[in-house]
């Protein structure tokens, strides 16, 4: 990730970013985005989705913020998603769900 700590959002970072987040359920994750108001259980969020958020003790700003968009999770050396909605400062990002959109993915990238 291209991460701008949630304190200095101005600017970029020069050196590529990581961080250690746990992969929220909908439930879990339309709760916790609910305070904005972007998503609900049946309004973007689905099994074409995965949610994240930074691990507990590691500070507000892990995980995904500005400039983050199109960021890829990795699961034990997998990519598994594709980063599409920032959270930032310690709330869910949503990334896309790569093993439900594989046929499209193979059909599309050939």
């Amino acid at each position: 990730m291209w991460h701008a700590s949630y304190a200095s959002s101005r600017s970029r970072s020069q050196q590529l970013q990581q961080a250690n987040v746990k992969i929220l359920n909908w439930q879990q994750c339309a709760a916790d985005r609910s305070i904005f108001g972007q998503f609900s259980p049946i309004q973007g969020l689905s099994e074409l989705t995965l949610c994240t958020i930074g691990v507990a003790g590691t500070g507000t700003d892990t995980g995904a913020c500005y400039f983050d968009e199109g960021a890829p999770l990795v699961v034990n050396g997998f990519l598994v998603g594709i980063l599409g909605t920032v959270g930032c400062a310690g709330k869910p990002d949503v990334y896309a769900n790569l093993a439900q959109h594989k046929s499209w993915l193979k059909e599309n990238t050939k």
